[in-house]
This record gives C-alpha cells, sequence and structure tokens, in this order.
C-alpha cells in the first residue's frame, strides 16, 4: 500500500512557527501600532487639532498622542487586539468646539474585510474570505481590479511574513518521527525485492516553508528508493516553484457562474489553473493512479479552498483509508469532529466518506 502524508499549516504549528494567518495579521497590526505609536503627527485643522497616522492602506486619527491616552484605552495588547480595544472604546475629547473619535480607515478592501472578521473571531481563513468577495464582484457590489490589487498586497505582505517566520530554526519533535517510523515502516524493505509501485510514500505539503525537511532526510537514509515530496503550493523563495495562492473550490455552485462570466480576471487566483505553472499536479496524479494508498492528514483543515484538489485525492478509486491526526487543545477538547466535518466537505460521494474516514478510536492527536 502506498502512502500519501498530507501536510498543512497545523504541521508548522506544532513545531513552534507562528505561520497560521491570524498570526499573519496580528503581526501585520502589531508592526502598524508601532509605526502609529512612533509616527503619529500632530495635525491642525482650522481650529482644531488631531493627530494622524497615514500610508498606503491606512488612515489613523486620535484626539491626543497615543502614549498621553488613558491606561484603559492605551493598552498593552498586541496587534488586532490593541485596535480592537481602542476602537471599541469609542473614546473621544473635544478640542476647541470640535468632537475627536478615534478612528481607523483602511484603504486595502481586502485586508479590511479580513481584519474586520479576525476582530469578531479571532481567526480567518483569507482564501476563503477572497473567493467570497469574488462572488461580490460578480454582483457588481465590488470592483474586481481593486479586488485583485488589494489581494496582491495581501499576498506579498503573507510572502514577506512567512520568510520571516522561516527564518527562525523549528523544533524537531520526537513524536512525530515515531508517527512518521510507524507509518513508513512498511516501506523499509531491501532494494532486491522492491517493487517500484508498491509501498511508496509521499510527503504532499501544502504550507510553503520545509518544516518537513528534517523528516525527509531522516526516513530517506531508510527508505530512499520510495520518498518523494510534493510542495503543491509553492516555496518560499523558490522560483522554480513559485508560491500558490487564492482558491481551488470549483465543486462550488457558484463557480460555474464565474466561468460564465468569460472575464480572464476573475480567474488569476484560481488554484487549479495555477497548478500548471508547475509538474507538481501532473505528479501527485501520477502517483495516485499507479496504485493504492492511504492517506494521511497531518495539520491540514480540510477546508474549502482545496476542495477541488482533496476531492480528486480522497475520491479516488485508489484511495482506501483517510487517518486525521488531530489536534489536542490544552483544555481537554480536540477537533477531530470538525477536521471530519471538513473531510465531508470534499466528498460528493457520502457513503464512500464513511466507508473509508478512520473512526476517532483509531487516531490520536500529531503531537
Amino acid at each position: 500500500m502506498n502512502r500519501i502524508l498530507l501536510i498543512g499549516n497545523g504541521f508548522d504549528l506544532a513545531h513552534g512557527l507562528k505561520t497560521s494567518y491570524q498570526d499573519f495579521i496580528d503581526d501585520y497590526w502589531e508592526k502598524k501600532k508601532i509605526l502609529i505609536t512612533e509616527e503619529l503627527e500632530e495635525t491642525w485643522d482650522n481650529d482644531k487639532v488631531y493627530y494622524k497616522y497615514e500610508d498606503e492602506t491606512i488612515i489613523f486619527i486620535s484626539p491626543c498622542y497615543i502614549p498621553s491616552l488613558p491606561e484603559s484605552v492605551n493598552t498593552n495588547k498586541k496587534g488586532c487586539k490593541w485596535f480592537n480595544i481602542l476602537l471599541s472604546s469609542k473614546y473621544s475629547i473635544t478640542i476647541n468646539g470640535y468632537l475627536i473619535t478615534v478612528s481607523l480607515e483602511i484603504k486595502n478592501i481586502f485586508l479590511n474585510i479580513i481584519t474586520n472578521k479576525s476582530f469578531l473571531k479571532n481567526w480567518v481563513d483569507i482564501e476563503a474570505e477572497y473567493y467570497s468577495l469574488l462572488n461580490e464582484c460578480t454582483k457588481g457590489k465590488l470592483n474586481i481590479d481593486d479586488l485583485k490589487k488589494d489581494f496582491s498586497y495581501v499576498k506579498s505582505a503573507l510572502i514577506n511574513y512567512l520568510q520571516e517566520q522561516g527564518i527562525k530554526r523549528t523544533m524537531t519533535l520526537s513524536k512525530v518521527i515515531d508517527l512518521l517510523d510507524s507509518i513508513i515502516s512498511d516501506a523499509k524493505i531491501s532494494n532486491e525485492i522492491y517493487d517500484f509501485t508498491k509501498n511508496r510514500i509521499l510527503f504532499l505539503v501544502f504550507n510553503y516553508t520545509n518544516t518537513e525537511q528534517y523528516y525527509l532526510d531522516y526516513f530517506k537514509k531508510v527508505v530512499n528508493h520510495s520518498i518523494n515530496c510534493i510542495h503543491i503550493h509553492g516555496e518560499l523563495e523558490n522560483k522554480i516553484n513559485p508560491i500558490i495562492f487564492g482558491y481551488g473550490d470549483e465543486i462550488d455552485e457558484n463557480y460555474k457562474h464565474i466561468e460564465n462570466i468569460n472575464d480572464n480576471r476573475f480567474l488569476d487566483n484560481v488554484k487549479s489553473i495555477n497548478y500548471l505553472l508547475t509538474d507538481n499536479y501532473k505528479r501527485l496524479l501520477n502517483f495516485i493512479n499507479t496504485y493504492e494508498y492511504q492517506v494521511y492528514i497531518m495539520g491540514h483543515s480540510c477546508g474549502i479552498s482545496d476542495r477541488t484538489l482533496l476531492n480528486k485525492l480522497f475520491e479516488h478509486q485508489n484511495c482506501k483509508s483517510i487517518k486525521a491526526y488531530y489536534h489536542h487543545r490544552d483544555d481537554g477538547t480536540d477537533d477531530y469532529t470538525n477536521l471530519v466535518q471538513n473531510i465531508s466537505r470534499n466528498f460528493n460521494d457520502k457513503s464512500k466518506m464513511r466507508e473509508i474516514v478512520v473512526e476517532k478510536t483509531s487516531c490520536i492527536p500529531l503531537i
């Protein structure tokens, strides 16, 4: 039996990297907070005075210099939380007869949406939000060029952030080594009797980072003939395998409508189209078409932003089982049920889903 190790962002998080979308948004606004507190300028409008900061993405106005704000408002919270507390306080003062209130205007439409969603939920799926806004563009509620430009800005900011995270040394987890060893053990056979269609291992990595590299190097020492890796969405600082960031849900009923608009601007960030920039997807097809395989999910949420690919992978006739290594929270709860719910959305054939998804009693947490 061949094996596919489906590596998602949770794998990075388990290794101490701050690579979630929420981590990125918090870091983005923490840097804005620092700029505001350091570069807030006194501004006069006729006989009223206030303090203002403005750049390409935001306009921030305060009734007074930030360090002099009341302690209840000028908190030590970081990132999004600081802005949320400050804005929700509706702090204002009257200067020369004018009421000046703390305000934040986000010029970037897409950044504004994901920031507000983050305020409300303390998490956000950036790719899913892009698809949602794309559908708004088809209704004429948003301008597609504005959305593309704003999304491109966020994409560049995210890549820069991940590059900063990538230079940090990641830990190696002995439990992950043990888990991988139990999965890969069947491939530890001699080269003399090796069948090049069976007992193959594929690391299918959805991350842009290379956290899995140590484990690849470790296990290649014993199963070099059967272990491979595909970074299906590209890699940081690799021009040969560029970053793919957007949406991948061609199963959604609205996707056909997007195609029928007959405007290629709406398809610029479709993952399945951008897969053709490299041979990664063809290599994956070759792997799943060759022989029966099992899927092991390690840190991937299986959300709808990857539904086209996951549907192909999960409903393929050669897919014999799907086992999820879920996340066990500090409060004793876990995300197994949520993960299975996400997995089910990637199936059209619900009967097959119930047959091949491994029950919780036979699964364990990733760490």
